[in-house]
């Protein structure tokens, strides 16, 4: 259940095309800022999302730096290139016979904000 100041979007997510209106209107709903959900659409339109968020005068957040990168205002999530490098070390563990008990030792430590 949404709460009453929070507008549902569930339906663009899987859209193919995100009209250059929506955040507009969103704007002229009053809406204070959008929180881009993490989703494959929204990554790969990242920039055009960001020009758009940005047009609207909304502060945007988004999961992935990858967002901030292409003119997005801030992010708050985990590092892309860390997770893959991360499990790239965990199959040659894997490949080298390690235990389990040694591959559950190391944890995330943090997930980290970009601006």
């Amino acid at each position: 259940m949404l709460p009453s100041c929070a507008t549902d979007v569930t339906s663009i997510s899987r859209s193919s095309v995100l009209p250059p209106e929506y955040l507009q209107a969103l704007s002229n709903e009053h809406v204070q800022a959008v929180i881009v959900l993490v989703d494959g659409m929204f990554f790969q339109e990242r920039k055009r999302i960001a020009q758009l968020a940005a047009s609207a005068r909304l502060p945007a957040v988004y999961g992935f730096r990858e967002h901030v990168d292409a003119g997005g205002l801030i992010s708050y999530g985990v590092n892309l290139a860390d997770n893959f490098r991360r499990a790239a070390t965990y199959v040659v563990k894997i490949l080298k016979g390690a235990t389990w008990a040694v591959m559950r030792s190391r944890r995330i430590r943090s997930a980290r904000s970009s601006t």
